[in-house]
């Protein structure tokens, strides 16, 4: 499944019953929710194995950061999830820690690092 709008795309997948998440562009308010949307649905669904890739993001702003930050949350305490993070720049990286994000969430330099991680 992918969705789009002018600036931004997300790709999802699933592989091994792990939801993959490739996002792609700006995320802002708008692709934020447009994540939240897809996430809930496949967490509504049972999946417990999350795989984000942000190699081909260029910024993400702080109301899709609280969004992350939120969904990553739901999926440890609510499911017994796992979240893995891959591709974020050193600034995106850093500001992840900041906010707590890896308190949920394990970072992966690269997508096929995530996916055996979320396979194991």
């Amino acid at each position: 499944m992918q969705t789009a709008n002018k600036n931004f795309q997300v790709s999802i997948d699933v592989r091994q019953n792990v939801v993959i998440l490739v996002l792609e562009g700006f995320l802002d308010d708008k692709s934020g929710e447009e994540i939240n949307a897809l996430v809930q649905e496949k967490m509504d669904a049972k999946f417990t194995r999350y795989v984000f890739d942000f190699a081909k993001v260029r910024n993400i702003c702080s109301p899709a950061v609280a969004t992350l930050l939120d969904l990553s949350e739901k999926i440890t305490d609510q499911l017994s999830g796992r979240i893995y993070m891959s591709g974020l720049s050193e600034l995106n990286h850093k500001i992840f820690e900041m906010v707590g994000i890896f308190l949920f969430a394990e970072g992966c330099h690269t997508l096929q690092e995530a996916e055996v991680k979320a396979t194991m």
